[in-house]
């Protein structure tokens, strides 16, 4: 029997401070991400959680993103934005046996009212974290055994932020990371925390020029959530308190100021996102970049962050102090044949991107 009671809030109707205050809030459950998915064209989508014995009292929420591609899909997160865990907020804290066991009730809820066919979860507070890297990590609680259930592993780097500063100067590596600070330092490499909105625009130029230039000299794709439209929507949507915009300036040979590296980090209640960064190559040689990424990590501990994801497992990552996390993305399809299609066509598109 069902132990929860589940209910649709309308994002409108939402108390963002409510939700905001729960202590497993990342930056993805904020109204700020809300206002800067709308900007981009998603929409939320937002459940309460009480439970049978006290139906008045909302216990946590779950919130998502929902589209419509003919068939209903709810991510959570949702694929493309940038938006890297979302799932559960709860107003205290509960075992990870407990939130699966609220998950299948929202799966339940979900389903039998037909709000959508497919929907897939990846919820920090599920993770697993390990100094090194796990190619088949354990977890504490117990999966799904329904049909239609299947689940993706997922593996990032993080920093706890949430050690004393000298703990976290401590953990980076000398050779690679404390020299090279060092070394910023001595050349008069500083950095500007970008904190006028009318300075926003300028600002994502130049990132957004970097983030090009790096791209075509690596061959790579940018991400969608990297591109100028983006960044845009990001930064004025989580500005002034969601959004951590830096820029390393510096003086160079010929005795003139640049830009040698920006990045974007996005900053929540007590998990916040390294979301974009680059450099400029000519200005490698000064060690911008672990400047950039150390203060960035002293500003969201001062903050009171608790996590600081970076996105990947690229190895440079790791000289920053930063541990693995292994994450499970949970996938519920109502029909059987719907993850089939969607693991079809994600291939399909990447074959296509590869071509390009």
């Amino acid at each position: 029997m069902s132990r929860y009671l589940i209910a649709q809030i309308e994002p409108h109707e939402a108390d963002w401070d409510d939700i905001e205050s729960c202590p497993d809030c990342t930056v993805f459950h904020t109204r700020q991400w809300d206002h800067y998915l709308s900007t981009i064209g998603r929409n939320h989508f937002i459940l309460s959680i009480s439970t049978t014995t006290t139906p008045t009292s909302c216990i946590g929420f779950f919130v998502a993103t929902i589209r419509n591609f003919g068939i209903k899909l709810i991510g959570s997160p949702d694929g493309g934005s940038g938006t890297y865990v979302q799932g559960l907020c709860m107003k205290e804290e509960v075992s990870a046996d407990e939130r699966m066991a609220i998950y299948q009730d929202i799966i339940a809820f979900v389903f039998e009212n037909r709000l959508a066919s497919y929907i897939q979860v990846s919820d920090w507070s599920l993770s697993s974290h390990s100094t090194e890297w796990i190619p088949q990590p354990s977890y504490t609680f117990s999966f799904p055994t329904t049909k239609g259930f299947h689940q993706n592993l997922r593996s990032t780097l993080f920093i706890d932020t949430s050690l004393p500063e000298e703990q976290l100067w401590a953990n980076l590596k000398y050779k690679s990371c404390k020299y090279c600070i060092n070394k910023a330092r001595k050349l008069g490499l500083h950095i500007k925390v970008v904190d006028r909105r009318e300075e926003i625009p300028k600002f994502v130029d130049t990132l957004s020029a970097l983030i090009q230039d790096v791209s075509r000299r690596k061959h790579e794709r940018r991400h969608v959530h990297h591109s100028k439209k983006y960044l845009m929507a990001l930064c004025q949507s989580l500005f002034p308190n969601r959004v951590l915009m830096l820029q390393v300036l510096g003086t160079t040979d010929n005795g003139t100021e640049q830009v040698m590296a920006s990045s974007v980090f996005c900053i929540g209640p007590s998990v916040s996102t390294y979301f974009s960064g680059a450099s400029n190559e000519e200005y490698m040689k000064y060690c911008p970049n672990e400047l950039m990424i150390w203060e960035g990590m002293r500003i969201l501990h001062n903050h009171g962050s608790r996590d600081l994801i970076l996105g990947g497992i690229a190895s440079y990552k790791k000289k920053y102090g930063s541990s693995y996390s292994f994450l499970p993305m949970m996938v519920f399809s109502r029909y059987r044949i719907l993850d089939n299609m969607r693991t079809s066509l994600k291939r399909i598109y990447k074959a296509i991107r590869q071509k390009k």
